[in-house]
């Protein structure tokens, strides 16, 4: 008995040797991260993209179904410094422009919607600060918002998939003044 657990010890171990300790480590050669390009976290993206066959013999269509839409405003964005009135009143105008664009979410390919953009002006618009008061101007946008279900179907009319998305169009914007 006692030969059999030496011969299978002796066995293990030659086994041991043969076989890599490290399976899964593999020699990569060094990073050098000055070649790296380097993105910014908001420029990171999803993608939500997925295989949707076009060649000539399966043509696809598209259609909206359960669609809803509504109105909503941004929120307020901050178009110029502050300003603090003494006993007089004064006025402010904005200094900073900010844009707002078409919002997508979900695939929308094939539903033909249009970007668009509106932006804030810098001239042209006056608010009055009434006395001793603190205050800046704010804009924001009043975006139309879609919801429903693409769907996408072969030539032969079926279902061959479907999917939620939302689309948010800006209309148009407007100012306000922001005391504090």
């Amino acid at each position: 008995m006692k030969k059999i657990s030496h011969l299978s010890y002796l066995i293990i171990m030659i086994l041991s040797l043969a076989i890599p300790t490290q399976i899964f480590a593999q020699e990569t050669k060094p990073v050098d991260e000055n070649n790296m390009a380097k993105i910014a976290s908001n420029q990171l993206a999803v993608s939500t993209l997925e295989y949707e066959p076009t060649s000539s013999r399966c043509k696809l269509h598209y259609k909206k179904s359960q669609v809803k839409t509504y109105n909503v405003w941004s929120s307020k964005k901050r178009v110029s410094e502050d300003i603090i009135t003494d006993a007089t009143e004064d006025s402010l105008s904005p200094s900073k422009i900010i844009t707002f664009g078409t919002i997508f979410e979900g695939l929308t390919s094939g539903l033909n919607f249009q970007k668009k953009f509106i932006s804030s002006s810098t001239s042209g618009y006056v608010l009055h600060v009434a006395p001793y008061k603190r205050a800046y101007v704010a804009y924001r946008v009043l975006y139309r918002v879609e919801t429903g279900y693409r769907e996408v179907f072969n030539q032969s009319d079926k279902l061959v998939k479907s999917n939620w998305y939302t689309v948010k169009v800006p209309q148009y914007g407007e100012y306000s003044l922001i005391t504090y």
